[in-house]
């Protein structure tokens, strides 16, 4: 799988922004034959980890960096 990294300022946040990004993204993956992404955030990062999750990425059993949550999504 492919892993995404997608980090946003504060004012710039609960905006659109980070969604259409997120969705140009699974686009250009899904156009390349991508079949697969993962990405890490923080365990603090409360927001950031309800965004990814409202947007279909499932939490990951891992515990191989400490302080961060796992997630990953397959794509069709």
């Amino acid at each position: 799988p492919a892993h995404i990294h997608m980090n946003l300022l504060p004012r710039t946040q609960g905006k659109g922004g980070g969604t259409r990004l997120l969705s140009r993204w699974l686009d250009m993956a899904r156009q390349n034959n991508i079949y697969g992404i993962h990405l890490g955030a923080s365990e603090r990062n409360h927001a950031g980890m309800r965004f990814w999750e409202t947007r279909g990425f499932k939490r990951l059993e891992s515990h191989e960096t400490p302080g961060s949550v796992w997630f990953g999504m397959a794509l069709e």
